[in-house]
């Protein structure tokens, strides 16, 4: 399968999540996971992702505690670009592009 460059999309961004759960940071199992990002894709996207829960003063471990696989819409969390619309129960925002 051919990498893909740019925005990640939202599923993207889901099976990333999934493979963070899973497979914590093992970079190559998350590409792996992803399919369609390279490690080093997948690496700078969790940096991204891990300054974004860094600004709300939430811990990765508790991120991933919290996290349900089954209802991802709900930790629905940007690494790139986000709009203002947060998600009320959460206090997170919610973006449609990533």
């Amino acid at each position: 399968m051919s990498h893909k460059t740019g925005r990640w999309t939202k599923d993207e961004h889901f099976r990333f999540l999934e493979a963070l759960k899973i497979h914590g940071k093992e970079w190559k199992k998350v590409q792996e996971h992803v399919c369609t990002r390279t490690s080093t894709q997948a690496r700078s996207h969790a940096q991204k992702f891990f300054n974004k829960l860094e600004k709300r003063k939430q811990s990765l471990a508790d991120f991933l505690d919290s996290l349900d696989l089954n209802n991802l819409e709900n930790h629905y969390i940007m690494s790139d670009l986000e709009d203002e619309n947060a998600i009320p129960d959460l206090g997170l925002k919610k973006s449609k592009t990533l």
